[in-house]
């Protein structure tokens, strides 16, 4: 069944006016189609395109190839045809036709994030959507390093050149596979010798029926030949693409391509014969994430939108915002410009081998050389807010400034035409200037509130007026160079017809080299309004002798270069990781019955220095005129600065684990097969030292308390010309590293005194337009106590729901609110278990609780929860009652 992207109420659905404006397809040579087709090198093929009636060839989570009829695994193979079928917008896309994947696209082209058989990395973020699987091109990883906003579908575009898609879903995956014990989907690229002949191709639509006039544009192109004696063969082939995606942005966000070939020959002599593969990859593209921020709506089934711009609304800024960073840090500059968004290269070598000594041994090589870049400078953080709360204020840098008591009001302009928008008192004693008397932040009654669209109405849980966007510019640089190689041997001793035994040994080695180098590009507000633009903000003192402080710079941003929040802030990457992975398999074909078994050790060490930064600390002082050397102009006063020793954190890790895998397959006809398996498991977390802000950390945390996946399924086949069925239920569980890791975290909890495995209920209420902690109830139980036992562990929730119950309806709160239940994890199958407990007790919790719940139709992670989760501390799930 092929699954849905996410809810259309929030995507506008892409209408294809135009599936292919122009096609040329143009006949191979009469001297490449003369010539004698060789033998076939193994693995050359990922289907048979002239007998539709013959099995499909995997090479995807196998150890060594083999046909889909014998290969006792949930695979599935997406050929050219399907693939040009789709009209896939993104590498993404093409999953959605793949049964047991989830797929969510709301982030356009790139970031997307993908769950195969309900595996999920608990957030709905794309910055880490492939937790859990890998996407692979022609057998390696795209990437090797997952990473928060470095993620494979940002390098892989999907054009001419890809001749199928291999999917294993479990099952296999965990020992064949990159750290992707969930799934792994492997783009099969085409070459002289499978795909002779060429193709130009024009696709021209539109993709937000809301906004016609933005046309989708892309060409492709692929031409494939090969020699007279049929031992040689090369390809190229590529792409160009412009568009808008479904949000109504101003200019056409994203653009560029790639180029793809690859050259092959093929041999025989007295040592056997094979074939070699020298191939490369340039890519250069653009793309928007269009899931920065989302029009507010609510409601289950037809979806209200809470504000008059519609569901194709943008409020991601791409004017004219561009301005240089100058920063504190031994003298680094750097630019920002929206209009860049992110921007994705790529340059990669590979070289493959494979050969068949002719005696039963065959060997095969896959290298590959590659650096992937990613230049994050688009504007991030776009939310709501009040444009009287202190989390509006202080996003501009205020208190670090030293400014978040001081008495004065705040005046916010149109930066173009310079009207008055509003202000905003703090502090103030009443005047006929600032009107009455303020204790906090309050807006300003003598000015009229000129804000655009500042009211949100209807059931929205945020309905209220004042609302402004609040907008980051993130400026990250990263990069990852890396060196792939897979060897494999492949022994097969035949013992008789129909009775036969493959060993397979080998090893998988990785080494790369990961950057991530940011400078904070500032902050902002702006008006709630489609297509916003920064505001101009200032600050003026209460006093007998006024003061003027002007906040944002011309282009509406204050505290460039600071240290900003945990994914916009600047800071300082540099790690080295290694990977050496043996790995063995044997199978054993016994007239209808195939038995294989396949086992990998993994040693993984990465080793590195993060570099954190601080706020200045003349940033506070009147005196303090910043880079710019005037005391005035404090949007380039708060800027972070390196405090040395303190904040340089080197690590040196190594995780060591086991994984394994074994099948027993049954021949039931010429069409049916039936299989059972068996599956353990492992996710190595990769980017963890993202979380090394502080060097207890790296000593306090043991990276070998890795998640666990025990996957068992059964299987049936049916296969005939035309038509394939395949059922494959499978039972998914956490094993008992996840359970261990829990006890570790909470043991780290307790040098910064907070109880952070169990956080307490909170009543959240509406009020100054955001959501807002209202009342701290019941402590968890000290979490450093926990156990790594699963029913210790719902214990531990158990205890906390209670007192938290309790604690509201002593209460008794007469403010409407809504109560959230919160509570953090680990990891994604720790979380999935106290997830699955809570919910066990969440109609009980409804019966004791005094205040409206409110359930919403879905909720998106951010903020807190994505920092969370790209520090490698776990998530922070929210469960809506």
């Amino acid at each position: 069944m092929k699954n849905a992207h996410a809810p259309r109420a929030l995507a506008p659905r892409r209408t294809t006016l135009a599936a292919a404006v122009s096609l040329l397809v143009m006949g191979a040579p009469a001297w490449a189609q003369e010539a004698a087709e060789p033998a076939p090198a193994p693995a050359a093929d990922s289907r048979n395109l002239k007998n539709e009636d013959a099995p499909v060839v995997v090479v995807t989570g196998v150890l060594r190839s083999t046909t889909a009829d014998k290969a006792a695994l949930s695979v599935t193979n997406l050929d050219e045809d399907r693939v040009r079928s789709v009209v896939p917008v993104s590498a993404a896309d093409l999953l959605t036709e793949i049964p047991g994947v989830v797929v969510t696209t709301d982030a356009g082209e790139a970031r997307n994030t993908v769950y195969t058989r309900g595996i999920s990395n608990g957030t709905s973020a794309g910055t880490v959507g492939y937790y859990w699987n890998a996407l692979m091109e022609d057998g390696l990883p795209v990437i090797g390093s997952p990473f928060s906003n470095f993620s494979a579908d940002m390098f892989l575009r999907v054009d001419a050149t890809v001749r199928s898609v291999q999917a294993v879903r479990g099952g296999s995956a965990a020992v064949t596979g990159p750290n992707a014990p969930a799934g792994l989907f492997n783009y099969l690229s085409k070459n002289g010798f499978t795909d002779q002949g060429g193709m130009v191709g024009t696709r021209i639509g539109v993709e937000n029926e809301d906004h016609p006039g933005n046309i989708y544009q892309k060409h492709d192109f692929y031409y494939g030949a090969k020699n007279e004696a049929g031992d040689f063969a090369w390809s190229i082939g590529g792409h160009y693409r412009h568009s808008f995606g479904y949000r109504d942005i101003e200019k056409a966000p994203n653009h560029g391509g790639q180029l793809k070939g690859n050259m092959n020959w093929r041999y025989n002599g007295e040592w056997g014969k094979g074939e070699v593969q020298v191939s490369f990859k340039h890519l250069d593209d653009q793309v928007a994430f269009l899931d920065i921020v989302r029009p507010l709506a609510h409601g289950w089934g037809p979806i209200q939108f809470d504000t008059p711009f519609g569901r194709s609304a943008n409020f991601i800024p791409s004017g004219d915002l561009a301005h240089t960073i100058r920063s504190g840090l031994n003298g680094r500059t750097d630019s920002w410009d929206p209009q860049n968004f992110a921007q994705f290269r790529t340059n990669a070598i590979g070289l493959k081998l494979d050969h068949d000594f002719g005696n039963g041994w065959k060997i095969s090589n896959n290298l590959r050389v590659q650096s992937n870049q990613v230049h994050h400078n688009e504007a991030e953080g776009v939310g709501y807010q009040s444009i009287a709360s202190s989390t509006a204020i202080n996003n501009l840098g205020v208190a670090l400034a030293g400014h978040g008591n001081t008495p004065g009001y705040y005046t916010f302009k149109d930066r173009v035409s310079g009207q008055v928008l509003a202000r905003v008192n703090q502090r103030t004693a009443a005047s006929a200037l600032t009107g009455g008397a303020c204790s906090s932040l309050c807006l300003q009654s003598t000015t009229p509130n000129a804000l655009p669209n500042s009211s949100i109405e209807g059931n929205s849980p945020i309905a209220t007026g004042n609302m402004v966007l609040t907008v980051s510019a993130l400026n990250n640089r990263m990069r990852g160079n890396d060196v792939f190689d897979l060897f494999t041997a492949n022994k097969t001793i035949d013992f008789g017809t129909g009775n036969q035994l493959s060993l397979t040994a080998g090893a998988y080695i990785a080494k790369i080299h990961f950057v991530r180098d940011a400078l904070n590009g500032g902050l902002g507000l702006m008006p709630l309004q489609n297509n916003p633009t920064t505001m101009d903000v200032s600050f003026t003192t209460q006093a007998a002798s006024p003061v003027t402080y002007q906040l944002t710079d011309p282009t509406g941003f204050a505290a460039i270069a600071g240290t900003g929040g945990s994914s916009v802030g600047s800071l300082y990457d540099d790690v080295h990781t290694r990977e050496i992975s043996p790995l063995f398999g044997l199978t054993w074909e016994k007239d209808n019955f195939v038995a294989d078994f396949g086992a990998r050790y993994t040693s993984y060490n990465f080793r590195g220095t993060n570099y954190r930064y601080t706020t200045n600390p003349n940033a506070t002082s009147r005196s303090f005129g910043g880079i710019d050397g005037n005391p005035l102009t404090l949007y380039d006063n708060v800027y972070a600065i390196d405090p040395g020793g303190a904040m340089t954190i080197p690590y040196d890790k190594d995780v060591h684990y086991w994984q394994y895998t074994g099948a027993l397959s049954y021949k039931l006809g010429e069409r049916q097969t039936v299989h059972f398996r068996y599956t353990h498991g492992r996710k190595n977390a990769e980017g963890f030292w993202n979380g090394y802000d502080q060097q207890w950390k790296v000593d306090a945390l043991d990276q070998n308390n890795l998640p666990v996946i025990n996957q068992a399924e059964i299987g049936y086949k049916y296969r005939t010309r035309g038509f394939n069925i395949e059922v494959a239920p499978v039972l998914c569980g956490p094993g008992q590293g996840g359970r261990h890791q829990l006890q570790h975290v909470c043991r780290w909890c307790d040098p910064v005194c907070a109880a952070r495995d169990l956080q307490p209920l909170q009543v959240l209420r509406r009020g100054s337009g955001q959501y807002r902690s209202h009342h701290q109830l019941a402590r968890p139980a000290q979490c450093a106590h926990a156990e790594p036992q699963p029913r210790r562990a719902g214990s531990l929730l158990d205890h906390w729901l209670r007192r938290s119950a309790e604690s509201l309806r002593a209460r008794r709160d007469p403010v409407p609110g809504y109560a959230v239940l919160c509570f953090r994890s680990a990891g994604a199958l720790v979380e999935g278990h106290l997830q699955r407990h809570a919910e066990l007790r969440l109609r009980e919790l409804r019966r004791l609780l005094p205040l409206p719940l409110h359930r919403q139709a879905s909720y998106d992670h951010g903020g807190a929860g994505v920092s969370a989760a790209e520090q490698g501390f776990g998530h922070w799930p929210v469960l809506e009652l």
